[in-house]
């Protein structure tokens, strides 16, 4: 196994030994991965889907995560954080460690047996500076509950479409 530190705070990860005739697969995050556009926010908000992790008045409560589907067979993150968060470099190390998580977290979400990609915008809000093993914790969590809200909202609206209503050919209901 092969420690490595990771500059976010401090964590140490093991990560397995490779073969060496197979190139390393490191997640990454690249600009694909990146809201970049005011349109692209915009329409992930307007999508209406938002999850925080459990008790959003407790301590732990650290943001609110809006996503909509994509159709890229990736997921996307935006961030948004006010400076009510505090001054630039709790800020900046805020957005280190939800990169870092989201990094982490996106393979296992892109190699889901029934891929979704999705485009996520995380809200922070004012809280207690976590680990990244939290953040990386609250945040699969409210990308597995937002998968799940539009796994459920494109079944009911495939159910309810009038297109894909059986057609009446049994001999047996003409008149």
């Amino acid at each position: 196994m092969t420690r490595i530190r990771l500059p976010v705070d401090g964590d140490i990860r093991q990560l397995p030994e490779s073969d060496p005739s197979c190139p390393a697969q490191r997640p990454t995050f690249r600009t694909r991965h990146r809201l970049t556009h005011k349109r692209e926010f915009d329409a992930v908000y307007n999508g209406k889907a938002r999850k925080s992790p459990p008790n959003p008045h407790s301590p732990g409560a650290a943001f609110t995560v809006f996503a909509i589907p994509n159709t890229l067979g990736h997921c996307r993150l935006g961030l948004s954080v006010g400076k009510r968060i505090g001054n630039a470099p709790q800020r900046n190390a805020f957005k280190r460690r939800i990169r870092e998580a989201f990094r982490l977290a996106r393979p296992h979400w892109d190699s889901a047996p029934a891929p979704m990609g999705l485009d996520l915008v995380v809200n922070a809000l004012p809280h207690e500076p976590g680990s990244l093993d939290h953040y990386e914790q609250m945040l699969t969590w409210c990308v597995d509950e937002l998968r799940a809200l539009h796994t459920k909202r494109t079944s009911r609206s495939k159910r309810n479409d009038p297109r894909n209503a059986p057609s009446s050919t049994d001999p047996n209901d003409a008149p």
